[in-house]
């Protein structure tokens, strides 16, 4: 196990869902290698610290410019015959 394969799968790691053969690699090596347990125990901070963030909220016009949206749609498609589209073929 190499320390760039142990970086590609640490989110699988962490998230146990690697195969347990996979798992147990990676876990090996992380034990032995001193630089990825340090890596390890970082993206399991950032990881648990991104957990107690909010969700970003939309904007606050993101209600107005979809209705607005969709008026213009409706507009464009007024008086066509169900079915057609204004894409071409």
């Amino acid at each position: 196990m190499t320390c760039e394969r142990v970086t590609a799968s640490l989110h699988d790691y962490l998230a146990h869902t690697l195969s347990p053969k996979e798992r147990t690699l990676v876990g090996e090596h992380i034990l032995h290698c001193p630089s990825c347990a340090r890596v390890t125990s970082e993206y399991e901070i950032i990881v648990r610290t991104a957990h107690t963030l909010a969700p970003p909220l939309p904007p606050s016009d993101v209600e107005q410019r979809l209705r607005e949206a969709l008026a213009k749609v409706i507009r464009e498609h007024a008086g066509r015959p169900a079915g057609m589209s204004t894409r071409p073929a």
